[in-house]
């Protein structure tokens, strides 16, 4: 929790809430080997160095993962909830159910 909260502070760089991720350990290893490959991590483009690839995910804001990228879908508790429904289903559900509500109480 304390080195994603650094993370967050001192390089911009946020992942969503700690309390929400699992196998925290493989998830930085996964985020280091992409660095250490000088691989941007929203976009996954590569870069011929690492101050390179520093400007571009400042200048880009990708200093964030891509929340559409499955890779990552195994690291956010949300995703274990419901058994066959990843965060986007299970965010467009809320989605609806929250829509209804307000047409409910337009009535």
């Amino acid at each position: 929790s304390e080195l994603f909260n650094h993370m967050n502070s001192e390089h911009n760089f946020n992942v969503g809430l700690p309390d929400n991720l699992v196998n925290t350990d493989e998830f930085l290893d996964l985020l280091q080997e992409k660095l250490d490959n000088l691989q941007c991590l929203y976009c996954e483009k590569n870069f011929k160095d690492r101050m390179t690839l520093k400007e571009h995910m400042r200048k880009k804001q990708h200093k964030r993962i891509k929340p559409q990228n499955p890779t990552y879908d195994k690291f956010y508790v949300i995703n274990y909830l419901e058994l066959g429904k990843n965060w986007e289903n299970i965010q467009s559900e809320h989605d609806v159910a929250v829509e209804d509500d307000e047409t409910d109480n337009e009535e």
